[in-house]
């Protein structure tokens, strides 16, 4: 597993936040499923 540091503007950070907590997750988690599901729809549109 790698670690990297990526920088928010404040108020990107506290809207992460807000919507981790509303889910009952930790922002690293959010962070990882949005990657995620960026990823995805990557994919998806590349194999059409």
């Amino acid at each position: 597993m790698q670690t990297f540091t990526v920088r928010f503007p404040q108020s990107c950070h506290a809207k992460m936040k807000e919507w981790a907590q509303a889910e009952g997750i930790s922002m690293h988690q959010f962070l990882v499923i949005a990657v995620a599901e960026k990823m995805a729809a990557l994919v998806s549109r590349a194999t059409c």
